[in-house]
């Protein structure tokens, strides 16, 4: 008989999924937070020469492939007319120039020219305002590393990895007051995921990784789609249109709730985080979550509609719905 090693016996002594946990995270058995999908294939272990289902992390998710069907068309109507009002900025500066030379103008049509500008002064003060904000943010929060909350970090390396961004965002963890929430924004170049507490307070309370991951997913769906890229700025003005620019912002939210599902491959999880949105850390257990789901059929009518189209989330039995509605694509 074979004379085995002490690694070997170890080896097989192992149940299956231990085993296959530790090929996956050589890491401590029992790891408490969610892993990423993976691939699964035969590979002969190098310890004691078994053939074993082994797992692999899964290729990169292709974002763009899950992107919500009216968010390309509202994106590009907002380019259109985005474009069309930064082209005529300069051309009513030099009509305005041409007439205050001249001294032909009437005041009336002066000011509708100079009203143009406003729009442009608005912009600046909102760019000055937003770099001011996360400017508080990044020294009032606590950013998240390998040595600060190293298994959210985890989560966050993961799945970046998995939705294939190439550079892991900045994230930290915001006082959120009461509020369940996170949110996803770029300072120029450099990506950022912002948790608030309340959401590390339940994963620290119930062990619940399921629901933070859901939510990070989420976050990191908005990169991965470049809802956070810099042409956001170029579509300022179009974003002051009503209704167009908090329809794009819907939108944009049901394609990054798809990308949460397609990450996830879990829908009580995804369905989970959105009920604690509503219900906060406290009930967010206890909630029957397909009689959440068929509110949006009590509860609906026309100042529901309406207060959805002003918003620039869709009301959370709806964004409910559209997860449970989503088919995902068959493997190949």
């Amino acid at each position: 008989m074979e004379k085995q090693t002490p690694e070997q016996k170890k080896c097989r002594g192992l149940r299956s999924s231990d085993h296959e946990q530790i090929s996956f995270f050589s890491a401590k058995k029992n790891e408490s937070f969610p892993r990423v999908p993976v691939c699964q294939k035969k590979k002969r272990c190098q310890i004691c020469g078994i053939l074993k289902i082994v797992e692999t992390p899964a290729l990169p998710i292709i974002a763009a492939k899950y992107r919500f069907d009216s968010e390309f068309i509202y994106l590009v109507l907002e380019i259109i007319l985005s474009a069309m009002y930064w082209l005529w900025l300069p051309l009513s500066f030099t009509i305005l120039i041409w007439l205050y030379i001249d001294h032909q103008s009437t005041k009336s049509f002066s000011d509708f020219l100079f009203s143009s500008w406003y729009v442009f002064f608005f912009f600046l003060g909102t760019v000055f305002s937003y770099f001011v904000s996360f400017g508080y943010i990044r020294m009032n929060s606590i950013k998240v590393g390998p040595d600060q909350f190293p298994e959210i970090w985890k989560i966050v390396q993961d799945r970046s990895e998995n939705l294939g961004l190439k550079t892991v965002p900045s994230v930290f963890i915001l006082n959120g007051m009461g509020v369940m929430n996170a949110f996803a924004a770029k300072l120029v170049f450099r990506r950022v995921v912002i948790l608030y507490s309340d959401l590390i307070n339940v994963l620290v309370e119930k062990n619940d990784y399921q629901l933070l991951d859901s939510v990070i997913c989420h976050e990191l769906g908005h990169h991965a789609l470049s809802h956070t890229s810099v042409l956001n700025w170029f579509l300022f003005p179009a974003d002051l249109i009503p209704f167009l620019g908090v329809a794009l912002s819907r939108s944009r939210e049901y394609s990054a709730d798809r990308i949460m599902k397609v990450a996830m491959h879990n829908d009580s999880a995804c369905e989970k985080a959105l009920v604690y949105l509503a219900a906060g850390r406290g009930l967010g257990s206890f909630v029957n979550v397909d009689l959440f789901y068929n509110q949006r059929h009590e509860e609906g009518g026309f100042y529901a509609w309406l207060a959805e189209k002003l918003a620039d989330h869709p009301h959370l039995p709806n964004r409910l719905a559209a997860i449970r509605d989503y088919k995902l694509p068959e493997a190949s």
